[in-house]
């Protein structure tokens, strides 16, 4: 059975009571990382809307994990497939799944997954995260389960008890806001966050570089230009700083667990 997001808040208010006595505020020991699995260069005309350019830019392919209080958050999980690694030409690929192990995160110690949307690349390992809770939009939620591909995956969602679906927006821990875009799929959403004085948005794929925000260049690959566009000027304007799943300036960054928070600098 696939709980709403009204099931989930329960769940997540008992959690907060037993856990808020770690942090006052919750962020005093939340560890953000970005973990590449490999990098590629992608069509200017799918990264920016109108763009009929044959040209490519460099591209990297990321998710993203959060260590915050008790729980280990993966913020989608990227994906592990030799047919797709080729279509895309990308090198210097990694299994995910091996990369976080790595690094001593096993796949049985994740607790929550938030997946963004369900293109493959974001939802593609999903099913080796047995013991986690999964909150994905709806919408999003229904369109894959209806679509071809990655059977492991649905065949995994399927009748599972751990996965929670919300409509427009839900807010985790008092602390991760999830909310529904609707952009570049039909129930793509982003996390919002505040750490010390600084605010962050993970886009998803509503943003594929910074310049889709600071220049308020759509992404070239959406199933709603308007809702798409909306977001960035939003995310412009409200000056959070973004934390892109294909950003191009870890393209040549060494390793593949990249720390975002605490920042290196």
């Amino acid at each position: 059975m696939i709980r709403t997001a009204a099931g989930l808040i329960m769940s997540i208010m008992l959690l907060f009571s037993l856990s808020a006595g770690c942090s006052s505020k919750g962020e005093n020991n939340l560890k953000v990382y970005a973990v590449k699995y490999g990098k590629s260069e992608f069509p200017r005309k799918f990264i920016y809307y109108g763009d009929n350019t044959a040209d490519k830019l460099p591209f990297t392919w990321l998710f993203y994990y959060i260590e915050f209080r008790d729980r280990r958050i993966l913020v989608d999980t990227g994906f592990n497939n030799e047919k797709l690694r080729r279509m895309f030409d990308i090198s210097d690929f990694r299994n995910p799944v091996d990369i976080l192990k790595e690094n001593g995160i096993g796949p049985e110690t994740i607790t929550d997954v938030i997946i963004t949307h369900s293109h493959f690349d974001h939802i593609g390992t999903l099913n080796n995260y047995v013991n986690a809770r999964i909150i994905i939009n709806k919408k999003e939620f229904s369109s894959f389960m209806k679509g071809n591909g990655l059977n492991e995956v649905r065949e995994f969602l399927k009748d599972n008890s751990d996965v929670y679906t919300f409509e427009e927006s839900i807010t985790l821990f008092d602390f991760f806001r999830i909310q529904k875009v609707g952009g570049h799929s039909v129930g793509s959403s982003v996390i919002i966050f505040k750490h010390g004085e600084t605010e962050y948005c993970l886009t998803g794929d509503e943003a594929y570089t910074e310049d889709n925000i600071t220049n308020l260049k759509g992404n070239g690959s959406v199933v709603s230009h308007s809702n798409n566009i909306r977001f960035l000027k939003e995310l412009n304007k409200s000056g959070a700083k973004p934390l892109i799943f294909h950003d191009n300036r870890y393209y040549n960054e060494p390793g593949n667990m990249i720390q975002v928070i605490p920042s290196r600098q």
